[in-house]
Order: C-alpha cells, then sequence, then structure tokens
C-alpha cells in the first residue's frame, strides 16, 4: 500500500486472526428418570426445584376430617383423601390424624398409597407404623414408604 502523502510505500501490519468469542452455556446435568410408581399409587406432578412445600393447614386439615367422615363407604372416603392429595401437601402428624378415618387396615394402606408422594417429612414415616396392628399390615406400609 502507498502513503497517501507521497511515494513511500507504508508496511501494512495484518493483525493476526482473532478466534471468535465463544460462550460456553452449561447444560442441565442429565436427570435420571424415575421410575414409574407401584401399581395403585398416584402420580402428581412435582413442584418445581426449590418451590417451598407447606402442609395444609389445621382448619383445612379439619374441614378434610369432616368430609372424609362424612362418606358412608370406604372407596368414596379415598376418593375425597385423593382429591385433597392432588392440591395439598401432608406431615406425617397429620396423615396419622386421617388414618383413623378408615375402618379396615386395606383402606388405611390406600389412604397412605395416596398420600405418600405428598408427605413433606418423610424422616417422620417410622411413626405411621403405630397406626397398624397386624405384622403384614406393616410389611405392606414399608414397600409403600419405599423403606
Amino acid at each position: 500500500e502507498l502513503d497517501r502523502h507521497g511515494p513511500h510505500p507504508i508496511p501494512v501490519v495484518q493483525r493476526p486472526a482473532q478466534p471468535p468469542t465463544v460462550v460456553v452455556v452449561p447444560t442441565p446435568a442429565p436427570t435420571t428418570p424415575r421410575p414409574p410408581p407401584p401399581p395403585g399409587q398416584p402420580t402428581y406432578q412435582n413442584p418445581p426445584q426449590g418451590t417451598p412445600m407447606y402442609p395444609i393447614p389445621g382448619p383445612q386439615l379439619e374441614q378434610l376430617k369432616g368430609s372424609i367422615r362424612r362418606e358412608a363407604f370406604s372407596q368414596n372416603r379415598l376418593q375425597v383423601l385423593d382429591a385433597a392429595a392432588r392440591s395439598h401437601y401432608f406431615t406425617v402428624a397429620q396423615v396419622q390424624q386421617i388414618l383413623p378415618l378408615f375402618d379396615f387396615s386395606n383402606d388405611r394402606l390406600q389412604a397412605v398409597r395416596l398420600l405418600r408422594p405428598r408427605i413433606i417429612d418423610m424422616q417422620n414415616s417410622y411413626q405411621l407404623y403405630a397406626s397398624f396392628t397386624f405384622s403384614g399390615d406393616k410389611d405392606e406400609l414399608r414397600k409403600i414408604l419405599g423403606q
């Protein structure tokens, strides 16, 4: 290239080409899909990670227990409980208040199946064994709780 101010050539310095800037966006770690629940156990949508889970408030729990008591048949009682479990979380202590509303151990076990995904303090699940008399029922409870 020639200098515009005269006939003297000016060397042109070529800069080495800069590599393009690359922004690496971390991809989330692959998650292992959860296995499907055992037959007869409902599936519920889990809240997004970090969403706080609060147990059903006391007055609503009392309303739920009243609704369960008003149903004459155990199947209807379980349907009421299932409907509530779709939108509420429970503590083990609250589950213990609900279980005596079911006359038969099979119905109590089914109630635990419905509530298990919605129990927020599973570290206390050992307390649920007191709600069952027979060892066969306790064995089934152990399976439901995944212990």
